[in-house]
């Protein structure tokens, strides 16, 4: 069982899933306010889970807003790449700025993940897939059992991701790409905004994209 939350002024899609076992993964938790907070946790009350991780496909700020709430309140663990990390160390904040929007917010993460990873929650095992392109440590989630995969900002609907950031590259961003249209075709795709899709429909929609 899937359950989108849309929160923030970014329209930031926020995933609970049932991974079995009334275990469950809340992937980008952008709850900004403290209405949207309530929001997300009146749900997971009402659905009686446990929330193990909180899975952050990167880590800019409309991705971010609840990771500190759900550790409080039901010692989720973070998880991120450390890629992501790497910028936001900067301790110059006008230099910061240029590297990461609004870097004064500074998520806690518990464990850093990379390629071949697996987490196991529930009745199923997520692997960790490296996406960059969109941000350098940008993470992408694969649950096979599930036939489903989040990809934050690496994809939108029948395109790219943005490329708007200084860090970013359009060719791992491109490779990136690449590696999620190897998964079975049947295999949903969920974003980090906008309605989800499948490999079969991005394959399709993309296009010639990849190759410019």
């Amino acid at each position: 069982m899937i359950h989108r939350f849309v929160f923030n002024p970014f329209l930031e899609n926020t995933y609970v899933v049932d991974m079995g076992n009334k275990e469950a993964v809340v992937i980008d938790p952008g709850c900004q306010t403290r209405r949207e907070k309530q929001e997300l946790e009146a749900y997971i009350r009402e659905k009686e889970l446990v929330v193990r991780y909180t899975l952050n496909t990167h880590l800019h700020v409309d991705h971010i807003y609840g990771n500190e709430m759900l550790k409080e309140l039901f010692a989720s663990e973070s998880i991120a790449n450390i890629s992501d990390q790497i910028p936001r160390e900067i301790t110059e904040k006008p230099i910061r700025r240029r590297y990461w929007p609004f870097a004064d917010i500074e998520p806690q993460i518990d464990r850093y993940v990379k390629e071949g990873d697996k987490l196991v929650v529930g009745e199923n095992e997520i692997h960790i897939l490296e996406t960059p392109g969109h941000s350098p440590g940008g993470l992408s989630y694969y649950i096979p059992k599930l036939k489903m995969v989040f990809v934050g900002d690496l994809l939108e609907k029948a395109k790219l991701g943005t490329l708007e950031y200084i860090y970013s590259d359009k060719e791992q961003m491109k490779q990136s790409v690449k590696k999620i249209l190897e998964l079975p075709q049947e295999t949903l795709v969920y974003y980090g905004h906008g309605d989800f899709s499948s490999i079969k429909q991005e394959k399709c929609d993309l296009g010639t994209d990849l190759e410019h």
